[in-house]
């Protein structure tokens, strides 16, 4: 599965960032290994907020 494609089902799901680094977190082992999941996906979501702010504003101004 692409990671765009998961991002977009977890954000979807209503899965926050917190959600996903307490999960990976919880094990050493895990966390190591998948680290960087929750650290994209930190960031996917902050992508997807600044576009809705965005698309937010340029709607008011109309």
């Amino acid at each position: 599965m692409q990671k765009k494609t998961m991002f977009e089902k977890w954000h979807k799901d209503k899965r926050t960032s917190r959600l996903v680094t307490r999960l990976i977190q919880s094990d050493p082992a895990i966390e190591k290994k998948y680290r960087v999941v929750y650290k994209l996906y930190a960031e996917y979501l902050k992508m997807i907020y600044r576009k809705e702010n965005m698309a937010k504003r340029l709607a008011a101004n109309n």
